[in-house]
């Protein structure tokens, strides 16, 4: 059986939420990625930002967990 941790990419970039859309574009060009993990000032996962939702100008997607930090799944 595959996990996660076979398949992801390494390292982890992360954007932090009051960061430029510019950089957030320029990161994901650089490393070939289309998605980036979205943090607070204390590093916590806030949300997502994709591709697609930069080229659209529509806003980061934010995370359907019931608390401020991700839940893992297993």
């Amino acid at each position: 059986m595959m996990h996660a941790k076979d398949i992801m990419s390494t390292p982890a970039y992360t954007v932090h939420a009051d960061g430029p859309v510019a950089a957030v574009v320029e990161l994901l060009e650089r490393q070939s990625i289309t998605a980036v993990p979205v943090t607070d000032e204390r590093g916590v996962l806030v949300g997502m930002v994709t591709e697609e939702t930069c080229c659209d100008g529509r806003r980061a997607v934010p995370l359907r967990a019931t608390s401020a930090r991700a839940r893992s799944v297993r």
